[in-house]
C-alpha cells in the first residue's frame, strides 16, 4: 500500500483495526465486523454478517496486491465466527446486536442477499489464499441457499426463528428485486472454485430475472410498493449484471449494465449540480452509492462516455466522507453521510466500497485495470 495515497492507507488501517471488528478473545463474537461506530459510543451497536462477507472479499483482493498478516488473521477469525453463527442458528441473522439498548428487527430475519455476499467472500478467501475452513463453510452456505434459489417465487427475507415464515416486503432489501442480481457473483465463484455447473445456471436465471425490472432508460425499479428507485439497489443490479456478463460472456447483460449506469450517473450528476432530485429516487448523498458509482464508472467507462465528465466530481464528493485526524479512533474511516455531521459516524461497508473504488481509480490513472477479476468486486 506504500504506493497508494495516505487517505487510502488510513482507510485500510481502520478496517483491520479494533474500531471496525471484534478482536478480543473474551468476546463472544470475536472475529465479527461491525456495521458502524459513532463518536462517543464505547461499543458498536451490532455485528454484521453481511458486512463481514464484504470484508472477506476485500481482504482477499488486497492480499493479491499486498499481503498483510493482520488482515489474514482477521479473515481467519471472521470465517470462524461465521461458521459458529451458522452452526448455532442455522442461518445468518441480518444483524447480531451487541448492546442491550439496540433493538433491531433485522436480528430475527435471514436475508438471501446476505448469504450470497458471505458466499462470495468465503470463495475469494479459498481461491486467493486457501483460508482454513473457507471452502467447507461456503458449501454449507450453498446448502442453505440452494432450496431458496430454486423456489418458484424468490423470498428476499425470512424468519430464521420460524421456518418458512416470509418477511413482508416493506422496503427494497426485503423485496426480491433487481439487487438480487449481485448474488450471481457468488454463484459464479462457486462454479469456478467448486465445479458446480448448476450454480452458473442459477446465476444466469437471476440475471435474466433482473432485466425484467429495468425500464428503457436504464433505471431499475427497486421499490416493492411503487415505482421508486433506491440508488444503492440500482448499483447492486448493475454490479451483478456486469460481473455476470464478463464471466458468462453474455453481451445482453453488459448492455443492460451500461444502460443502468448511464441513467445512474445522469441522476447523480444532476443532483450534485442542482441539489434537487426526483422524489421517486433516493440515496444520492450516501457514501456507498458514490463509491459504487465511481467504481462502476471505472469498470464500464468505455461503454459510458458520460463518466469522463463526472469522475472527478464523484471522487471529490466521496473523499468528503472520509474522517480526518480530528476524529481520533475513527480517523481514516468513511461516513455514511457527510463527515461534518455530528456525532461523527464511521461506517464499515462505506469504507470498504470507498477503498476499492479509490484504489481502482489510482490504479487506472497509472495504467490499466483491465485485469480486474469481476468476482473480486465487493
Amino acid at each position: 500500500m506504500s504506493a497508494f495515497s495516505s487517505e487510502l492507507r488510513s482507510a485500510r488501517a481502520w478496517l483491520r483495526g479494533p474500531e471496525a471488528r471484534l478482536d478480543d478473545e473474551r468476546e463472544e463474537h470475536v472475529g465479527a465486523c461491525v456495521g458502524f461506530r459513532e463518536e462517543g459510543e464505547p461499543r458498536a451497536p451490532f455485528a454484521y454478517p453481511e458486512i463481514t462477507g464484504y470484508a472477506l472479499c476485500l481482504w482477499a483482493w488486497l492480499h493479491e496486491l499486498e499481503p498483510d498478516p493482520v488482515e489474514q488473521r482477521a479473515a481467519d477469525r471472521a470465517i470462524a465466527w461465521l461458521a459458529r453463527l451458522l452452526e448455532r442458528l442455522g442461518a445468518f441473522p441480518g444483524v447480531v446486536p451487541l448492546r442491550s439498548d439496540w433493538i433491531d428487527e433485522r436480528a430475527d430475519h435471514a436475508y438471501l442477499f446476505d448469504a450470497g455476499i458471505i458466499l462470495s467472500g468465503l470463495l475469494r478467501q479459498h481461491r486467493v489464499r486457501g483460508a482454513p475452513g473457507a471452502r467447507a463453510l461456503a458449501e454449507r452456505v450453498l446448502a442453505w441457499m440452494e432450496p431458496r434459489l430454486d423456489r418458484e417465487e424468490l423470498w428476499a427475507a425470512e424468519s430464521w426463528r420460524e421456518p418458512l415464515q416470509r418477511v413482508a416486503a416493506t422496503r427494497w432489501s426485503r423485496h426480491a428485486g433487481p439487487h438480487l442480481a449481485k448474488l450471481a457473483l457468488g454463484l459464479l465463484a462457486s462454479t469456478r472454485a467448486l465445479g458446480r455447473a448448476c450454480d452458473a445456471q442459477r446465476a444466469r436465471a437471476l440475471l435474466e430475472r433482473c432485466l425484467l425490472f429495468q425500464r428503457d432508460d436504464g433505471r431499475f425499479l427497486t421499490d416493492p410498493l411503487g415505482d421508486g428507485t433506491e440508488l444503492h439497489a440500482q448499483a447492486y443490479a448493475i454490479e451483478g449484471l456486469w460481473g455476470g456478463a464478463r464471466v458468462l460472456e453474455e453481451p445482453r447483460f453488459e448492455e443492460a449494465a451500461a444502460r443502468g449506469l448511464r441513467w445512474m450517473l445522469q441522476e447523480l450528476e444532476s443532483f450534485e449540480r442542482t441539489g434537487s432530485a426526483d422524489r421517486s429516487v433516493t440515496g444520492h448523498v450516501r457514501g456507498d452509492v458514490r463509491a459504487q458509482a465511481l467504481r462502476l464508472g471505472l469498470l464500464l467507462g468505455e461503454s459510458t462516455p458520460l463518466f469522463a465528465g463526472t469522475r472527478e466530481l464523484l471522487r471529490s464528493r466521496l473523499l468528503a466522507h472520509q474522517l480526518g485526524e480530528e476524529s481520533g479512533e475513527l480517523a481514516g474511516a468513511f461516513a455514511f453521510h457527510a463527515r461534518d455531521l455530528r456525532p461523527r459516524h464511521a461506517n464499515f461497508w462505506v469504507t470498504s466500497f470507498a477503498l476499492q473504488a479509490l484504489m481502482l481509480d489510482e490504479l487506472q490513472r497509472r495504467g490499466s485495470i483491465e485485469s480486474f477479476d469481476p468476482l473480486a468486486l465487493i
